[in-house]
């Protein structure tokens, strides 16, 4: 009784998978335009963090400087 359990447990989570294998491509390929600008997106982010803390340091230094 247990090995027939487990039989039917393998086969859903295969099953389950397999479906969301499918999904996943077929979101991509009907929104590819949207996914690489995704990850143009991200990639950049990391541009702009350190744009930030440069513009923050200069910032802090200039305060120290005129005191």
């Amino acid at each position: 009784m247990c090995v027939c359990v487990q039989a039917k447990f393998k086969y859903f989570v295969n099953m389950g998978i397999i479906i969301q294998i499918d999904l996943h491509f077929s979101f991509l390929q009907k929104n590819f335009t949207l996914v690489v600008l995704a990850i143009v997106a991200v990639s950049v982010v990391p541009i702009g963090v350190e744009v930030l803390n440069a513009r923050r340091e200069e910032a802090q230094k200039g305060e120290g400087k005129g005191a």
